[in-house]
């Protein structure tokens, strides 16, 4: 990876290099991760969870709610079943939470109250058959789903989207669907 003056970035990840893809397991885009800046680089070590469970997290969550800095908890302190989760960011002031990536401490994606994790389990709702069901792969339908929203490929990932962003996913894919544009082979 090569940074220049102006602080871009060149391709941090050859699309051929299997050893890599199967370190990241298949999940963005199959062309290639391009990175526009350091900062972005920054976000894609977080991503993909370089750092192991037992690193200190980089940077402490922040409740976009009230303001105060998540604790980092283990999720049977949020749910109830059996099944472990791992690790799990929390505000207990507001019922925010978030999880994070498997074997790291990175979050997911923002803090989210109940009314934002419905809307986020609706948009999921609405994108996943897309390609569960469709002709196209998962990297495929989050590429459209990102130009349709004006974001980039990188950017577009439901546990950093608003209520309001959620909505719209919904809508695109009833749009989608109603058009009967998806999985025709096109």
């Amino acid at each position: 990876m090569g940074t220049h003056a102006d602080d871009t970035i060149g391709f941090i990840l050859d699309p051929n290099d299997e050893e890599e893809w199967q370190r990241l397991n298949d999940e963005d885009y199959a062309g290639g991760l391009y990175l526009e800046t350091a900062a972005d680089a920054e976000w894609a070590i977080r991503r993909y969870g370089i750092r192991g469970p037992d690193d200190p997290p980089e940077v402490i969550p922040e409740c976009p709610y009230c303001g105060r800095e998540a604790q980092m908890v283990k999720s049977s302190e949020i749910y109830t079943s059996n099944v472990d989760y791992g690790w799990m960011w929390l505000c207990r002031a507001c019922d925010a939470y978030v999880g994070c990536h498997k074997g790291s401490t990175d979050p997911l994606g923002t803090l989210a109250n109940a009314s934002l994790r419905l809307a986020r389990r609706r948009a999921h709702a609405a994108l996943d058959p897309l390609w569960q069901l469709g002709d196209l792969s998962r990297d495929h339908v989050y590429l459209w789903l990102a130009d349709e929203m004006g974001l980039r490929s990188w950017e577009c990932h439901i546990g950093h989207m608003t209520e309001a962003q959620c909505e719209r996913v919904v809508n695109l894919c009833a749009q989608l669907i109603n058009q009967d544009k998806w999985g025709e082979g096109e």
